[in-house]
């Protein structure tokens, strides 16, 4: 929305006896309050409306999960709330990974508007080291009468570390046949 509509609207409010107004334009939403007893040039306050629809607000998008060696398995855990006013359902179709070494657990329950609920990952370390950063893309239905979708993307940061090489043991001769074999 034009901060000079608004403005405009906010002047029209004050001088007005409208003691409410609520503005929407395309998905957003704008409520104006006036002060219950306005005096003389008193400021009219403006909110955010509540935002229509399933909103998964996470608590951290992204999580570090250390240093892991390579081929080892590691699973973090990311917490989010549902800060829409309806139900928030997450289907694993619409989960999207950028490597199959991560992989997602969903809540199967929809979370309900003010809910918590958590995405478990479990990333598979690569055999080679260096830096890791893999993301996930979960899609899902804000508001199903309207079929409108948002998507939150998590992701997942870290080091490989090369693999410790095991101590070897030293080989013993032994008989076979003919003579000793080292194995």
């Amino acid at each position: 929305m034009d901060l000079r509509k608004l403005k405009t609207l906010i002047d029209l409010v004050a001088d007005s006896g409208i003691a409410e107004l609520e503005i929407t334009e395309g998905e957003g939403k704008v409520r104006i309050v006036k002060f219950a007893q306005p005096a003389a040039g008193a400021p009219v306050r403006a909110e955010p409306a509540p935002p229509a629809g399933a909103v998964m607000t996470l608590d951290q998008p992204t999580l570090d999960f250390g240093t892991i060696e390579a081929g080892k398995k590691t699973t973090v855990e990311f917490t989010f709330k549902n800060t829409g006013t309806k139900p928030l359902k997450l289907e694993k179709k619409k989960l999207k990974s950028s490597c199959k070494c991560l992989v997602a657990i969903l809540p199967r329950a929809p979370i309900a508007p003010g809910g918590q609920g958590v995405v478990k990952a479990t990333f598979t370390a690569p055999r080679t080291a260096g830096e890791a950063s893999h993301n996930l893309l979960i899609k899902y239905v804000v508001d199903p009468a309207a079929k409108a979708e948002a998507s939150a993307v998590l992701a997942l940061t870290g080091t490989v570390e090369p693999k410790k090489p095991r101590p070897r043991q030293p080989k013993e001769p032994r008989f076979e046949g003919r003579g000793f074999v080292l194995s």
